[in-house]
């Protein structure tokens, strides 16, 4: 269940980029990829457009002043997602030639990357650009490999990459993390709007466990109420008390009581 609650999966992190605080905190996630000035102009919703894959956030954004269309996707690393990041990517750039080939825009991808990868990899931020072997590249078009996981196990200065780790704790770690961050506490308060608009009770796993033995002593207590109830009623049959009493002594109706 915690999975749900974490910006790690697609849905949550969805929510919380159209959140009130949505463009802000993405701004400062998108920085610390790219380490570059980002300012998020128009945040798209994918679910509204067609031939994109819904789990992508699309921002329009000014990044060191220019113009750039960034895909943000929250995955587990592999091949398959690489190859289908680099479709997209390549589709994009050509859809923009195609509007106007005297523009100069950005096309930027953040693979947001959680758990174990295909890629036998110590690297925090992989950057990929593309082009030729005679060393040609498309200057801007470019696509950037977060491993998350790496970033906890291999950073030791957790600051300049907070908002990255962020993204993979749940609404508790994140209490005594970076507790006086403006970007964490917006990022933490969408958190909590999320779970609570999921109508879906969150609990540790230790509340969990509690509240699930507690669940069945409850059951169990309300069997066994039950099934005195029944040996009760039996009895008083058994020694000829009249129906009319037994509903009276036990709450119950006729037919309750004659399928005892």
């Amino acid at each position: 269940m915690n999975q749900l609650f974490k910006g790690s999966n697609e849905l949550c992190f969805k929510s919380i980029a159209f959140s009130e605080h949505g463009k802000e905190i993405l701004e400062n996630i998108v920085h610390q990829v790219l380490r570059k000035k980002v300012e998020i102009l128009k945040l798209i919703n994918s679910e509204n457009t067609e031939n994109i894959e819904n789990q992508r956030i699309i921002a329009i954004a000014k990044v060191d002043d220019i113009i750039s269309n960034i895909t943000i996707t929250t995955n587990s690393y592999n091949y398959l997602n690489f190859f289908s990041n680099f479709i997209y990517l390549n589709t994009l750039f050509e859809g923009y030639n195609k509007k106007d080939i005297n523009s100069v825009t950005n096309i930027i991808e953040i693979n947001l990357n959680f758990g174990k990868s295909d890629i036998d990899t110590n690297e925090l931020i992989i950057e990929n650009r593309f082009g030729n072997s005679k060393g040609y590249t498309i200057e801007n078009l470019a696509s950037y490999d977060c491993f998350i996981d790496n970033i906890k196990k291999f950073c030791n200065d957790t600051g300049q990459y907070k908002y990255l780790l962020m993204l993979d704790m749940t609404w508790e770690e994140l209490k005594d993390f970076y507790p006086d961050d403006k970007i964490v506490r917006e990022y933490n308060n969408a958190l909590k709007e999320y779970i609570q608009d999921s109508a879906i009770y969150y609990y540790s796993k230790d509340e969990e466990e509690e509240i699930f033995h507690n669940t069945e002593i409850k059951l169990a207590y309300a069997e066994g109420i039950k099934q005195e109830k029944i040996e009760n009623v039996r009895k008083m049959k058994e020694k000829g008390i009249e129906i009319s009493l037994i509903k009276e002594i036990t709450g119950l109706s006729e037919e309750e009581i004659a399928k005892l």
